[in-house]
């Protein structure tokens, strides 16, 4: 069916296009207005370059300049079927973008669902460098870039802003011989490699050696953990992507040192996982300065050497990984990894350990550790890096899968698991999830990919899976992904 047009719709949704500098060239006509009369729209989400355009039903079409929500001019009468096509890819820079939800017909309601997704990029740093990647848009695979380093330096961990094309680093080579510091990247809009925002001398300096690193979900604050007892805090200037210490930082949490930092969905609290003290300190972020103030009962107890923390995409749960559990049974010595489980109190952002909430995965005879863990989008499974020392040969490593009870927190392994094995260098070392794809980076600098069945948590390797990525044999501590 045609499109029509719905002369009182139109005026605000040509304002909204001329806000994003975006126009129509539709050419069609006007008609009363009913009340069966509704718009086609969705979102775009990893588009960098220009001169992406939208069509809908063969006719009309829609530049877009900017992610984010988009709806064409114009209506389609209920029971009236549409078609969205992509007219032109973008092309500066080249650039592939798919469609999902862009066919269908018009019920009683404004289409919303189409869902334009491009190519996007992603970084993971080894402590000597930053690799950087395509991400394909069906699969999820990684490619590495055609210069697939982007920097080099004692680079320890990246985070992305969500808010921007910025990217922070810690930065354990720069000239605070005393602590560390942060280095500062915009994406390159034309092939993804980093462009440093900043000479060395001018880039911000940590309190102590830092190698773990975060951003608010609101893209306002970065905030890094590593040796010494205290997280160092910095603005973003969403404009430039340049940071600015906080007049109070850094702030105390934890002792000896914090091996990771998460914050939770909702970006009103920041936790560590403190290594030494063998706990997990919960600060509470103000909106506005990003300030950080410890909530009641903090820090809590996480079991042994807490080597890395998660939170549920819904904020339900805190997931914290800990080196070694101490507790052996006579009758058959087993060290085993911990995982431990804990609810947040969404008002106050303190944590209760969850019904079941030390669960131990064993290695056999020998003593072993949970070093990473990631929780897919759907915030159903939870993936863990299990590694076991073995008398007399090398390591083994492990990926257990287990289901999360929505209610509790509890986990339960999955039949499949361990999914992957391997002995050390070539096992596991980190785990990513990103929408329904798990990767695993290797410590023999290659990362495998998994797409990951949404109702049993199984995983299936992706076609070219592993691939080397370029990181000198070793593994990627972690990787993430420009929005």
């Amino acid at each position: 069916m045609a499109l029509v047009v719905k002369v009182i719709a139109l005026v605000p949704a040509l304002a909204l296009l001329g806000a994003c500098g975006s126009t129509s060239d539709s050419g069609m006509s006007a008609s009363t207005l009913t009340n069966d009369d509704y718009t086609v729209g969705g979102t775009a989400s990893g588009m960098i370059g220009a001169g992406l355009k939208l069509q809908i039903n063969g006719g009309s079409t829609l530049p877009l300049a900017v992610n984010g929500a988009f709806t064409f001019p114009g209506t389609i009468h209920s029971g009236g079927s549409y078609l969205v096509t992509i007219a032109t890819q973008p092309s500066n820079p080249p650039q592939t973008c798919v469609l999902k939800g862009a066919s269908g017909t018009v019920g009683s309601s404004a289409i919303t669902n189409v869902a334009v997704t491009c190519n996007q990029f992603a970084y993971g740093a080894n402590g000597t460098g930053i690799f950087c990647f395509a991400v394909k848009t069906t699969s999820g695979a990684l490619a590495p870039l055609a210069q697939p380093q982007c920097d080099s330096g004692d680079l320890v961990t990246v985070a992305v802003d969500p808010a921007g094309p910025f990217v922070y680093a810690t930065d354990g080579s720069g000239p605070n011989t005393t602590g560390g510091n942060v280095r500062m990247y915009r994406v390159g809009s034309a092939t993804g490699a980093l462009v440093r925002l900043s000479a060395i001398s001018a880039e911000p300096s940590t309190a102590a050696y830092v190698f773990s690193i975060t951003v608010d979900p609101t893209g306002s604050f970065v905030y890094a953990g590593g040796y010494g007892n205290s997280v160092s805090a910095f603005a973003i200037d969403p404009n430039t992507g340049l940071l600015t210490a906080l007049p109070e930082s850094p702030f105390a949490a934890g002792g000896g040192y914090i091996n990771a930092l998460t914050t939770d969905p909702s970006g009103k609290f920041l936790y560590t996982a403190n290594t030494t003290t063998n706990d997990v300190s919960a600060l509470a972020i103000d909106p506005t300065t990003g300030s950080l103030t410890p909530v009641p009962g903090s820090p809590f107890a996480a079991g042994n050497a807490p080597e890395a923390i998660v939170v549920d995409p819904a904020g339900r749960f805190v997931f914290v990984a800990t080196s070694v559990n101490a507790s052996v049974s006579t009758a058959a010595p087993v060290f085993a990894p911990n995982v431990a489980v804990f609810t947040i109190d969404s008002s106050t952002g303190a944590l209760a350990p969850a019904p079941a909430s030390s669960l131990t995965v064993p290695c056999p005879n020998q003593s072993g550790g949970a070093s990473s863990l990631a929780v897919d989008a759907s915030g159903a499974f939870l993936y863990v890096i299990i590694t076991c020392p073995m008398p007399g040969s090398a390591p083994i490593s492990y990926i257990w899968g287990f289901a999360i009870d929505p209610s509790t927190g509890a986990l339960a392994a999955l039949p499949a698991s361990p999914f992957l094995s391997g002995p050390e260098p070539n096992g596991p070392a980190d785990v990513t999830a990103r929408g329904q794809v798990l990767y695993v980076s290797n410590g023999i600098g290659t990362v495998s990919t998994f797409a990951i069945d949404e109702m049993t948590g199984g995983l299936t390797q992706v076609t070219g899976s592993p691939i080397i990525s370029g990181s000198n044999t070793e593994a990627l501590y972690n990787i993430v992904f420009v929005p």
